[in-house]
């Protein structure tokens, strides 16, 4: 806890109404804990997934994220699951993925917090990633951080200032 507090970072962030903030620096610059302090200082439901290098895997991806948003939703919710087929087909990662995006644009205002978000790196998983940016509502918060270059597309959110970024610069002590 006794980590830099970055106030004036975290009073942008709340001001702000970006679908996606982006927090993209090199290692050791603080991104996790700058993430965890918006975590904590938003007045906002929120979800956390920290993403690994087994999140390529989509199914494991989808699992993280359902069992996120079940928990979030409380005891009287069901994790969703479509991971289990007649053993004739695959599952269906786009019908998961807007089944998800449905449970959660059922919220009117719900940040969700990915952390190393660089990890995701196969094509399926980085196109759960791109149907969540673009399927998910405007009272969705999208908080992201990455230490390299990130392997989906948000061009479509950076046009309509829908974007918001924090570099190193801004992360500097």
């Amino acid at each position: 806890k006794n980590h830099l507090i970055r106030l004036p970072l975290l009073r942008q962030i709340e001001t702000q109404t970006k679908k996606l903030t982006l927090i993209q620096a090199p290692p050791g610059y603080g991104k996790t804990s700058f993430l965890k302090q918006v975590y904590d200082y938003l007045k906002l439901p929120h979800l956390w997934l920290n993403l690994r290098q087994s999140d390529n895997d989509p199914i494991n991806f989808l699992h993280k994220w359902n069992t996120a948003l079940a928990q979030y939703e409380g005891a009287d919710s069901h994790a969703a699951d479509f991971s289990h087929t007649s053993g004739f087909t695959s599952p269906s990662i786009e019908l998961w993925t807007r089944s998800l995006i449905d449970r959660m644009n059922k919220q009117a205002r719900l940040a969700l917090f990915i952390n190393d978000a660089d990890f995701v790196n196969s094509n399926e998983s980085v196109e759960i990633i791109n149907i969540l940016l673009q399927m998910s509502h405007a009272g969705i918060r999208i908080f992201m951080t990455a230490s390299s270059n990130l392997h989906f597309s948000y061009s479509h959110l950076l046009i309509e200032n829908h974007l918001a970024t924090i570099t190193q610069d801004a992360l500097r002590f």
